[in-house]
């Protein structure tokens, strides 16, 4: 029987590190929960903040009302084993964390994902976000963020800069860092009540395909503030 519940810092860097893509936890504030069949460890679904601490933003809603999920670390990806765990992660995040209203998560094409355990589990799609860039130095990746806190904490050094990011980072950080252009990624939304899930629905896309399909992000803002439980 699958059972989950909180995750250590010990079992989440492991599940990370040897199941998830990325190979580390993300950064900030993480409400991981553990997966078990019996006494046997899955896995984490971890979920976040993220790299924006704005992510609510669009919706209405405060840092306090919408998390993102972070990561889906698991031993064993197969579909309807994956769709059981997400279920139960989530019923697990909404019973500790009441106030929520909002899950975001993506899913990223570069790595052949178009959101499968998504939609199977009856998120919503509202389309792929632009293309970017990611900083890549020895085989590991940095995210804008990191990118942006390294040039501030620098500022005097950059705001005089005559050249490009990437000439300042490989001056200042590392001479072998290197960009490479990503495409966008899939965005899905799980709301935590009926009321915001009828209206999130006005806004629903149609699932992607394949990983290169889907429909491009519309810019559009929607209150979901007054949909509490």
């Amino acid at each position: 029987m699958i059972k989950v519940a909180f995750a250590t810092k010990e079992a989440t860097k492991y599940a990370c590190k040897n199941w998830h893509y990325a190979h580390k936890p993300p950064r900030g504030s993480l409400f991981s929960i553990g997966v078990w069949d019996d006494d046997h460890f899955l896995g984490v679904v971890i979920f976040s903040h993220g790299a924006n601490n704005m992510i609510g933003a669009p919706y209405g809603l405060t840092q306090y009302q919408c998390v993102e999920l972070t990561r889906v670390a698991l031993r064993n990806h197969k579909g309807v084993f994956v769709s059981e765990i997400m279920a139960k992660a989530i019923k697990y995040l909404k019973e500790h964390n009441p106030n929520l209203i909002l899950i975001v998560s993506y899913s990223d094409p570069s790595q052949n994902h178009k959101g499968g355990i998504y939609q199977a589990n009856n998120w919503i799609y509202v389309g792929r976000g632009v293309k970017g860039k990611t900083y890549v130095l020895n085989g590991k990746t940095f995210h804008s963020k990191h990118i942006s806190d390294f040039c501030r904490a620098r500022k005097s050094v950059w705001k005089n800069f005559k050249g490009t990011r990437l000439e300042f980072l490989q001056k200042y950080w590392d001479k072998n860092m290197k960009v490479i252009d990503t495409p966008g990624k899939h965005k899905y939304l799980f709301p935590l009540n009926k009321k915001a899930r009828r209206k999130l629905m006005k806004i629903a896309l149609p699932y992607p395909k394949s990983f290169d399909d889907g429909q491009k992000m519309r810019n559009i803002k929607l209150d979901l503030s007054d949909c509490t439980r």
